[in-house]
């Protein structure tokens, strides 16, 4: 969600929504006179005109409020954080026919299955090496000094279940056991 989501539209006719009314209105006020944009005069011409300027001034009018609320906060001297690349874990598998351990260097480049906006694949790289193997995880232990937190977590045959801050992550699985002390 962009800054411009939570804007509302102050007014929100278009150009043909313009035409329209001038069209009405003509046939209210002048009815000598015949509003036709597909045969124009003089008269049609320079309500076509007018049409197009104001619904410019429109499009202009709808961004004040986003101009306000970023003089808003240029006042309070609020600015923009810096951008920060994505992180996460990854978990690898190694296939059926290597059964050693395999090394992947640091800037290996990985693709997200999911697809952006435009239509490609997110390209992640890693930022250190690693030794991928077939070892399998049977218990993680989490220590926090800041927070005096000590977590351990048991793994199930399907999942690793993780505790996070003081509370525990429910697991799916009774043979799963996971405790937090603080």
């Amino acid at each position: 969600m962009t800054v411009t989501d939570f804007i509302p539209e102050c007014d929100g006719r278009k150009y043909d929504d313009i035409i329209k009314e001038i069209e009405y209105l003509a046939e209210k006020y002048t009815p000598e006179w015949k509003f036709s944009p597909d045969n124009p005069d003089a008269g049609t011409a320079l309500a076509c005109v007018f049409a197009h300027r104001m619904s410019e001034t429109i499009e202009r009018f709808n961004k004040m409020p986003l101009n306000h609320k970023r003089q808003f906060y240029n006042m309070l001297g609020a600015s923009a954080l810096p951008a920060v690349p994505a992180s996460g874990y990854i978990l690898f598998n190694l296939n059926g026919i290597n059964e050693s351990n395999s090394f992947i260097e640091k800037g290996f480049k990985l693709f997200s299955p999911a697809i952006d906006e435009q239509g490609t694949r997110l390209i992640y790289e890693t930022q250190q090496s690693a030794l991928i193997t077939t070892a399998k995880i049977k218990e993680i232990i989490y220590a926090d000094c800041n927070a005096d937190l000590l977590c351990f977590c048991k793994n199930s045959e399907e999942n690793v279940h993780f505790c996070c801050g003081a509370s525990t992550i429910s697991c799916k699985s009774s043979v799963c056991s996971n405790s937090c002390y603080q």
